[in-house]
């Protein structure tokens, strides 16, 4: 947001349009991060359900995995979350 800003200068209408296209690209990397991968999914469930392990290191390794991926989601998107905030806030829901 604060590169938006930067760009922008003191334009309001160029402000818009800088936030519009980092939300656009944006919601383009979270739309291919949410792509359906089936076979990968697959594979993960079962390597992760491997009986008679006392701990399953491809089920600690994904686990491990995902989390950090959460968290790194989250840092790179949070500025989404403020923006929506904003305009449902300005739109006065």
């Amino acid at each position: 947001m604060a590169e938006a800003v930067e760009r922008a200068g003191a334009s309001i209408e160029s402000a818009k349009k800088a936030f519009d296209e980092a939300e656009m690209g944006v919601m383009d990397e979270i739309v291919e991060l949410a792509k359906p991968r089936p076979r990968k999914v697959s594979i993960e469930a079962v390597l992760a359900n491997i009986p008679g392990l006392p701990v399953n290191p491809a089920s600690v390794y994904f686990g491990v995995r995902d989390s950090v991926s959460a968290i790194k989601r989250s840092k790179e998107f949070g500025w989404l979350h403020l923006l929506r905030d904003i305009r449902r806030a300005a739109d006065g829901e």
